[in-house]
């Protein structure tokens, strides 16, 4: 999202006691890492949303769909052609997948050391954006879809062991001037 980085340092600034997750002086190392995320997807980019997208629009509620489709199909063509369930095309798409995510795994072990989030024993923004990328593929495939829990076993369960980590900060603590 093109303005999470915003309201990551903003959420840092408002809230000194909690952990944070732009460390100083970190901040161009970070915003690189955000560019070299969306960038390990960019030599063929059509490969993740030929998975994603039609998976999105699944999960979207009826007076969503109607723009989605749209939108979509006029940039990308008919969602149910982009690489339909148990055909060779989808099977690239996520071979590419597991490829590029690979490399992004390497970023992790770039200092030889095996560990779970990218500064070592903190979580910082970096975790989140991939974390968050893993959700939107949860929630769009479903926890138990095949598909998914295969990418939960990519690169020995880093993925997977990093969204264990992460499961903590997932709990919204509503407070007792919640209104829904």
């Amino acid at each position: 999202m093109p303005n999470s980085g915003s309201i990551v340092r903003y959420l840092d600034k408002t809230y000194p006691d909690t952990p944070t997750l732009v460390p100083a002086n970190a901040d161009v190392l970070i915003a690189a890492f955000e560019a070299a995320f969306r960038g390990a997807f960019q030599s063929d980019r059509d490969f993740v949303r030929a998975i994603i997208v039609p998976a999105a629009f699944n999960r979207l509620r009826a007076g969503s769909r109607p723009y989605f489709l749209e939108t979509r199909e006029k940039r990308l063509g008919r969602l149910e052609d982009l690489a339909p369930d148990g055909s060779e095309k989808r099977e690239e798409c996520w071979v590419k997948t597991e490829r590029a995510l690979g490399n992004v795994a390497k970023w992790w072990e770039a200092d030889g050391r095996e560990k779970t989030f990218v500064m070592g024993d903190v979580v910082s923004y970096p975790d989140v954006i991939v974390a968050g990328w893993f959700l939107w593929f949860r929630e769009c495939l479903g926890e138990e879809n095949a598909e998914w829990k295969r990418m939960m076993e990519w690169h020995n369960g880093r993925w997977s062991r990093l969204l264990a980590a992460l499961e903590k900060y997932s709990v919204v603590d509503e407070g007792e001037d919640a209104q829904l």
